[in-house]
């Protein structure tokens, strides 16, 4: 008798594997798929044990990213730019940089209107944008964030810089007279190269590389810089001298308080120490 059973048995199992391989109830056949059968001797039974589980890949750790190391000038080096770039035609712009920390495009897109002599205010409004395949190469791109649309102060001497800037570019314009051909829509710019063209990005960066040149020449050191190192020689003069984050943050037109920090954090002065001192009186 148990021999019947044992037949009996694997006829079923052969039966059950010609279902799955017609196709004939896909759905059990699927479910079946996901599990092995065992045949036990004695009154048949088929027992359905499920596969194990495949064992899941390690997910490899993500790269952080590397912090892009911000250059800035010290003041030996700040000192030494400003004395060897009196020649260079884009030392007014150079001034204006150091004293407002704007960025490389935004001071090739400012206009005589954008400059409030009266409040002494500077409004930046947009980027200078070049764009090499259209027919207009230039644009007043919008500003990076809402918050780089903004009002900087101007300090006394930049005031100064910008009154003279302008007599000489009026000067300019009437000694070049037809030979002055600015890029339509962009007459009135505060800084232009020559025949009163829009500057680009990389006339800035071939300037200041003549000029770091030729300092390095006679003998000075000097750290590699870029037009942007004003910007954050700006800033770091800034919280040398204890202006607040949150100010900071609000004239360099970044989008938030702890992109400022997180930029010059190591910069900012511990005031742990100091804040603490405070409580000193009640000992």
């Amino acid at each position: 008798m148990t021999a019947v059973y044992i037949i009996l048995g694997i006829l079923l199992f052969f039966f059950l594997l010609s279902l799955l391989r017609i196709g004939v109830r896909a759905d059990f056949a699927g479910d079946l798929a996901d599990t092995s059968v065992t045949v036990i001797a004695g009154p048949a039974r088929i027992q359905m044990l499920p596969k194990p589980d495949k064992p899941e890949k390690p997910k490899k750790p993500k790269k952080e990213k590397k912090k892009k190391k911000i250059r800035v000038m010290s003041i030996e080096e700040q000192n030494l730019f400003m004395r060897y770039s009196k020649n260079s035609q884009f030392y007014d712009l150079y001034m204006v940089a150091l004293g407002t920390g704007m960025r490389n495009g935004e001071l090739r897109a400012l206009q005589w209107a954008d400059i409030d002599f009266d409040n002494k205010i500077i409004h930046v409004n947009g980027t200078l944008k070049y764009i090499a395949k259209a027919k207009v190469k230039y644009m007043i791109d919008e500003p990076k964030s809402e918050t780089s649309k903004r009002d900087i102060p101007m300090l006394d001497n930049l005031v100064t810089v910008l009154r003279e800037h302008r007599k000489r570019q009026l000067a300019t314009r009437m000694l070049l007279g037809d030979k002055w051909r600015p890029e339509p829509g962009f007459e009135n710019l505060v800084f232009t190269g020559s025949f009163g063209r829009c500057i680009s990005e990389n006339a800035l960066y071939q300037d200041m590389k003549k000029i770091i040149v030729q300092i390095r020449e006679d003998g000075h050191t000097f750290g590699e810089h870029t037009p942007h190192s004003l910007r954050h020689t700006f800033a770091t003069r800034g919280f040398e001298r204890g202006i607040p984050p949150k100010v900071m943050q609000e004239i360099l037109g970044h989008k938030s308080i702890t992109m400022t920090l997180d930029i010059y954090s190591h910069v900012l002065p511990d005031k742990k120490a100091e804040e603490i001192n405070k409580l000193a009186a009640m000992f």
